[in-house]
Formats: C-alpha cells, structure tokens, sequence
C-alpha cells in the first residue's frame, strides 16, 4: 500500500523537515522542526537546486528521525498514553544495528534517476510498502506448525524491527486461525486467536475513539525477535492448516460493543442515515476479513 496525496502524505510532509541545533530542544527523541521556507531536505549530498525550491542535505533523512514524528507518538488527550511505538520498538530491538525504517519501508531503487532526467544512482523507493501489501507482511513473519495430542501449536516469529501489530488501536490485527481437515479437505474444526492491542478511555473500557483514551490496555503484540507459541484444540484429523492474516479493521469485541452502542442510537434517533450505516457496517465487515498472509500444513 503506497502512502498517497490524497491521504495526506505529500513531498512537502517530509521533505520540508530538518534537525534542531544540537542542544536546542531538552528532548532529543523529538529534534524535528521544519527547515528553511523554500528549501527541501533529503539524504543526498549532491542534489541540485529546483525551478520551484532548493535543497540540502540532512542527516535527519538518513535515519529514523524523520519517521518519528508520525510513526512514534503518545495519545495527548491521554496525557502521555502510548499509543504507536514503532520508533521506540526499533530502537530497543537488536535490529537497530544492521536495519534501519528504510531498510524494509522504503528499499534502495539502484541505476535509476531521482527526477526526471537527472542522472542515474541508488535512491530509496517511496512507495512505502506496509501492513498492507501482502509481500512486504509476509517478510516480517515466520510461521511453523506442529501436531500435539490435543491438537496444534503455530509458532509465530517476528522477523520485523518492531512489534507487530503496532499503530493505532483501531487498526491492523493480526488473525491466526488453525483448522482440522478430514482425507477430502472438509473441515471438521477451527480455531482463531487475535493479536493486538487496545486502549482504554478514563472508565477503564476499551475505545476506538482518540479522544477518549486515556491509557494502553492489554496488549498481545509480538514483540521484535520474539517467538511465541499459539495452542489450538483441535478433533483428531487428517491434516491440519494454520494461516496468519491482516485484517485492516478488527478492534477487541469489548471496543466494538461500543460501537454497536453507538448503531443503535443512530437507528433510534436519526432513521434518515440508517441506508449509509449500512453501507457502513459493510465496509467494517469487509476490513474485518483477514488478508492472508502466511499458511503452513502438517503434515508437510
């Protein structure tokens, strides 16, 4: 999935940002201002001047500083609430040494120009490959199963610089389900479990709202590096199949609970947007669904 203009990620967002002075700001996870009015910043040292702006170098756009500030952040409503920690993640994970956000999110394009015309060399890509782009997600996965006595284990291992899910609350989870399969493919048992995180509004209850929460709740993320173990009852089959999936849209049934609080008071006092709610549940079902991403059978 390609960060676009029209969801509001244009050249300017994250070209126009530079570094504050060394020694300027107390906390130095958030030295991001932007730079010179009609100057644009990237990692090559280099690049010419444009008919519309200038540019310059900066050391920023070569690491996860210029990521930060909109991949790393509190809930401010919250006072302080965490709430996306991929930077943070990173950062803490044995990754840092050898990857960078780049690295994954923006991998180098070799032999090829950076504008129009201009002469060719390594850049970084800037389509920004992420949850949503089943290749880019299947890389940060392994996935492995195993028969027991009562059914399977799945093994999950992070492959990815960072907890996965991560983000916002309301989005991403990730869906592992297990079946059982009898000789002719039927299935004679499933199972799913859910990997997320959720927040909590200052009553202790899971929200899908920014504005009410108030802190992070349970969360079941893997972290970087991590293996974790998934058990599955499952009946006595033939074979068995586990898949791990995305889906878009899939917040803690305790959070939806809010949510058809909110249906039902809609369908109670204003009837006139009943048609567009609907067209609205269908949308929330569809993101629902998981977009698979790995499978893996026993036996082999």
């Amino acid at each position: 999935m390609a960060a676009r203009a029209e969801d509001g990620v244009a050249c300017f967002l994250c070209h126009s940002m530079a570094a504050v002075a060394e020694g300027a700001d107390p906390h130095p996870e958030k030295r991001i201002t932007r730079g010179d009015k009609g100057v644009m910043y990237g990692p090559l040292d280099d690049a010419t001047d444009a008919v519309v702006h200038g540019t310059k170098k900066s050391e920023l756009h070569e690491g996860e500083g210029v990521c930060l500030a909109c991949h790393d952040h509190d809930v401010p409503a919250a006072g302080g609430a965490p709430c996306c920690t991929v930077v943070r993640d990173w950062r803490d994970s044995e990754v840092r040494d050898y990857m960078r956000c780049q690295s994954c999110h923006m991998r180098a394009s070799r032999d090829t120009p950076v504008a129009r015309g201009g002469p060719k060399r390594t850049h970084h890509r800037h389509d920004f490959p992420a949850a949503g782009d089943v290749d880019q997600a299947r890389g940060g996965w392994e996935l492995a199963i195993a028969k027991t006595a009562r059914g399977v284990n799945v093994t999950l291992t992070n492959k990815a610089g960072h907890a996965l899910p991560n983000g916002e609350p309301y989005g991403t989870r990730v869906v592992v389900r297990a079946e059982a399969r009898g000789e002719g493919g039927a299935i004679l048992g499933s199972a799913e479990q859910s990997i997320g995180f959720e927040m909590l509004d200052a009553a202790g209850r899971p929200t899908i709202f920014a504005h009410e929460a108030a802190k992070r709740g349970v969360s079941t993320a893997v972290a970087s590096g991590e293996e974790r173990v998934l058990r599955f009852e499952l009946p006595p089959a033939a074979s068995y199949v586990a898949t791990l999936g995305y889906a878009a849209f899939a917040p803690p049934a305790a959070a939806l609970a809010r949510v058809d609080e909110l249906r039902a008071w809609i369908r109670s006092n204003r009837p006139q947007v009943q048609l567009r709610l609907q067209r609205l549940d269908g949308a929330v079902q569809a993101l629902a669904r998981p977009m698979p991403i790995r499978t893996v059978r026993w036996p082999e």
